[in-house]
């Protein structure tokens, strides 16, 4: 057998027939979104709650269906007295979560809500989880009474530290911001490196319109 003028012995052929079968290999979501051409995106990983919102309008098949695809234990079962919206599982990321909705059949009665975090260097947050969060706590919760009660719009992240610097009310070293973008909200986070507790959250919306501060112990 000739090969570029070369004649090939039937020994030298051997390791290239004789190789193992070829290895299934799945593609990580990194490599899938690659080769796709999209870069990943870290809001799709964010962890939060799935919140019942609203009773399904064929009650009984509806909450059947949500109790079967997530599973919630007895004691966290309060879709039946409210308020609503009420939680009905915690720490799933977002696509797991988004999924799980669908297959209940019923996704209007439920949605995600991610908590507050930070993921590749950016802030996320989610204002009507912290609603819920603070629902039932007065200590330390300041509902009125706003300094940033006239619209500025507040574009960016330095726009909002500039205007939550308004109704900050401690001393601070540093300062982290969060963003609710489908909720259109912003998070202005003071606090002093090296310290537990004493810090202070200021909530606003797009205008820059205070809506929120809590006061950490």
């Amino acid at each position: 057998m000739k090969n570029g003028g070369m004649e090939m012995e039937m020994d030298e052929w051997e390791g290239l027939t004789d190789q193992e079968e070829p290895c299934e290999y799945t593609l990580s979501e990194a490599e899938m979104f690659a080769f796709l051409g999209k870069k990943t995106d870290p809001a799709d990983n964010l962890t939060g709650k799935v919140l019942l919102v609203r009773l399904p309008d064929k009650k009984v098949e509806g909450l059947t269906e949500i109790r079967k695809v997530f599973q919630p234990k007895a004691s966290a079962l309060p879709w039946m007295k409210g308020p609503y919206p009420c939680i009905i599982a915690d720490r799933l990321n977002r696509i797991e979560a988004l999924e799980m909705i669908d297959k209940t059949g019923v996704p209007d009665c439920l949605r995600f809500v991610c908590d507050t975090q930070r993921a590749a260097g950016k802030g996320y947050f989610s204002y009507e989880e912290v609603l819920l969060r603070y629902r039932e706590e007065s200590g330390g919760i300041q509902r009125s009474d706003f300094r940033n009660t006239d619209p500025v719009k507040v574009v960016d992240e330095e726009s909002a530290v500039n205007r939550a610097k308004q109704e900050c009310t401690i001393l601070y070293t540093d300062t982290e911001v969060y963003d609710d973008i489908p909720g259109e909200m912003w998070m202005v986070l003071f606090y002093s490196k090296g310290m537990l507790g004493g810090d202070q959250e200021v909530y606003m919306d797009r205008n820059g319109i205070t809506k929120l501060i809590v006061c950490g112990e």
